[in-house]
């Protein structure tokens, strides 16, 4: 199940006989408010996954999990430029009820960042960050240490998402290190791309991602889930 919008706009009132013509739709069932993805053969009710693939996740409350992160790596450091938006693809393996994400600053600038979940989207054959789903403002960058913007969403188990960050300044964050993330985008002449971004205006992230984005180094901002 990859590249589901987790935005569902369609809801009916029954779910339609599965068919091939169906397949990869994901619609909400009115009657309990539940997200069913088709297969072509029948539907998944996705709140019902408790895990998908092999990377567990167990519930930890107090322990936030950074998306995207597939190992115990240490953390590295990323200096982020002034309304640079960073994006990068991610997906749970199991249900995530998010009450907030946060950063980690190490160095302190005045301003202040938005962080935020988009669901994905392609565009001429490649995956990229499309409707804004999510977004935390006032994270003030101008004091070190965690900054935790309050959100309420629900992820889901094996749905693609991209999650975004901005600052209006050029603080410096904790980050993912090459190696220890599951984003990849893919390499040219042999360099890990593991995000996009995209110079905009202002320290917002729009409700839209930009259409045309550049490939980024190894190390994406840590970006922490959490919820339970």
């Amino acid at each position: 199940m990859r590249n589901l919008s987790p935005d569902i706009a369609v809801v009916v009132p029954s779910l339609p006989t599965p068919s091939a013509a169906l397949a990869g739709a994901l619609v909400r069932l009115a009657t309990d408010d539940r997200p069913y993805w088709c297969s072509g053969s029948e539907w998944i009710d996705l709140a019902s996954i408790e895990h998908a693939g092999p990377v567990a996740w167990p519930r930890r409350p107090g322990f936030p999990k950074i998306a995207g992160e597939l190992t115990n790596a240490s953390l590295g450091t990323l200096p982020l430029n002034t309304n640079r938006q960073y994006y990068y693809p991610f997906v749970v393996p199991r249900r995530v009820d998010l009450t907030g994400l946060r950063i980690h600053v190490t160095t302190a600038s005045s301003g202040s960042a938005e962080v935020g979940i988009y669901s994905s989207t392609t565009v001429s054959g490649a995956d990229v960050p499309g409707t804004r789903l999510v977004l935390g403002s006032g994270l003030t960058t101008g004091t070190t240490g965690d900054q935790t913007a309050t959100v309420s969403y629900t992820l889901y188990a094996g749905i693609l998402y991209w999650v975004a960050l901005v600052a209006s300044g050029t603080p410096t964050i904790r980050s993912v290190q090459a190696g220890a993330g599951t984003a990849s985008l893919g390499r040219l002449s042999h360099v890990t791309n593991a995000f996009l971004s995209a110079v905009g205006a202002t320290a917002t992230l729009p409700t839209v991602a930009p259409a045309v984005a550049e490939f980024g180094g190894a190390n994406y901002p840590a970006i922490y889930l959490v919820g339970s």
